[in-house]
């Protein structure tokens, strides 16, 4: 008797059909959602800018245009399908209302953040203890200001 082999995990996501058979749905308290608003935040994403006035600017087209392709290239253990509802039922009806209305405030940890002094946005305690004044975006965005990939150090 031989035994039948059995597909791997990996080749079950997704069925001949085209249609996603994960069952992983990205919310707040998923693992990565840290990770998937700062992709959705950043440039790959809504891109939310804070000019020298104080005025917030962001990319989005009402959609879940940028949601959509972070998810595919990021998180394919993610149903997309199932993801989005949540996301409806939240408030997050598209790119940036996911970002503003979704996330879970009891989730956001600010003992873990600082503000970035350039952009306003949260950065890690943990780069700011070790000597970074600015975010990983604002040394990329200004690197005549601060040095490539560690920004400026504390004195």
């Amino acid at each position: 008797m031989t035994k039948k082999k059995t597909k791997s995990v990996e080749a079950n996501k997704i069925k001949p059909s085209g249609k996603q058979t994960s069952i992983e749905v990205m919310t707040p308290k998923h693992k990565s959602w840290n990770e998937f608003t700062k992709l959705l935040d950043g440039p790959k994403g809504c891109d939310f800018k804070q000019d020298k006035a104080g005025k917030i600017t962001w990319k989005c087209d009402n959609e879940y245009t940028h949601t959509e392709r972070i998810l595919k290239e990021y998180y394919p253990n993610v149903n997309i399908s199932a993801t989005l509802s949540y996301f409806g039922e939240h408030g997050g009806y598209c790119d940036c209302e996911v970002l503003m209305n979704v996330d879970d405030e009891e989730n956001f940890d600010t003992e873990l953040f600082v503000s970035c002094p350039e952009c306003k946005k949260p950065y890690s305690k943990q780069e700011s203890d070790a000597g970074y004044k600015v975010c990983e975006h604002c040394q990329a965005e200004h690197p005549e200001k601060y040095k490539r990939g560690g920004g400026i150090r504390g004195e």
